[in-house]
């Protein structure tokens, strides 16, 4: 990464990349993954955990 970004400080404190900066913000307060479709669909497989949001709301219920 120091390849990439020779100047950490300049990086983190500049404002031009407010829509990533959101977006880690969003993911961070939610626990879920930062990735692409794939990304998470791949970590759902190695984990065994279901990381993409599922539908608000109560759960339906079932009669019998």
């Amino acid at each position: 990464m120091l390849d990439r970004v020779p100047d950490w400080e300049g990086y983190l404190s500049s404002n031009t990349r407010s829509d990533r900066t959101e977006s880690i913000r969003r993911h961070n307060r939610t626990g879920r993954p930062l990735g692409s479709t794939d990304f998470v669909k791949k970590l759902e497989k190695q984990t065994g955990k279901t990381l993409t949001p599922k539908r608000p709301g109560p759960k339906p219920t079932t009669t019998d």
